[in-house]
């Protein structure tokens, strides 16, 4: 139902849990210090109908007001009230600065 993530010095994505009661938490793990931009988007409250997918090029000339061109429609849900936030992470004291912190390499990351 929620899209959540945060640009700034790394991309992020988030988590919502829904407690069922009209109230959510939106939860964002953020590794790296710095400011952040979070969204809180719905991603499903008027999906298309099945028959409507996918998206055709006339479709889409229709949605884009007769434009000719070829192109993805923009939609992905709607902004919830109150984001985007704009958010600073500080530095965590007692953890390593990044250039301390080993990399990993391809065969680590494809094991």
């Amino acid at each position: 139902l929620f899209y959540v993530r945060a640009y700034g010095p790394s991309v992020i994505t988030g988590s919502v849990t829904d407690y069922r009661n009209s109230s959510y938490l939106v939860e964002v793990q953020f590794i790296d210090p710095g400011e952040y931009t979070l969204e809180v988007v719905v991603a499903f409250s008027a999906p298309l109908d099945f028959e409507e997918l996918p998206i055709n090029r006339n479709r889409t000339a229709i949605l884009m007001n007769e434009v000719e061109e070829e192109m993805e429609p923009g939609f992905e849900g709607y902004m919830v009230a109150g984001f985007p936030q704009s958010i600073l992470i500080r530095p965590n004291e007692n953890s390593a600065p990044s250039s301390d912190k080993p990399l990993c390499t391809m065969e680590q990351l494809t094991e």
